[in-house]
């Protein structure tokens, strides 16, 4: 998911993106109950867990079932029993969609109609 070493550093230290970090740090107060939609491997989830503390709850949304892993592994690995993997996309309706999955993983995207090409994940 990063091309450099600084990339690399940056999201290791919890340097990574520090206007959203900062934005969070305003946001999310002890206690709350917080959504990450679209969780990828979990770095907002952390951060959030990190401010909600154990009297709080962190839902991390991620619908790529290989990202899913990534994000239940990042949350065990922190010891949060607060925050929560949960492998589902969020819609404006109930249904199903295909989930796209292209080779960067991260980029995945939910398609408005399926096909039948390698890749897809069926999202119900």
């Amino acid at each position: 998911i990063f091309t450099t070493l600084r990339q690399r550093q940056n999201y290791c230290f919890g340097t990574h993106e520090p206007h959203v970090l900062k934005f969070l740090a305003d946001l999310v107060c002890p206690g709350m109950v917080a959504l990450d939609i679209g969780a990828y491997a979990g770095y907002f989830t952390l951060a959030m867990a990190a401010r909600t503390g154990p009297t709080g709850q962190v839902y991390g949304f991620e619908p790529n079932p290989d990202q899913a892993v990534w994000l239940r592994r990042s949350i065990t690995a922190n010891g949060l029993q607060h925050a929560f993997t949960v492998p589902f996309a969020l819609g404006s309706a109930p249904g199903n969609s295909v989930l796209s999955v292209p080779q960067n993983s991260s980029m995945a995207y939910i398609r408005k109609r399926a096909l039948n090409t390698p890749g897809n994940t069926m999202l119900t």
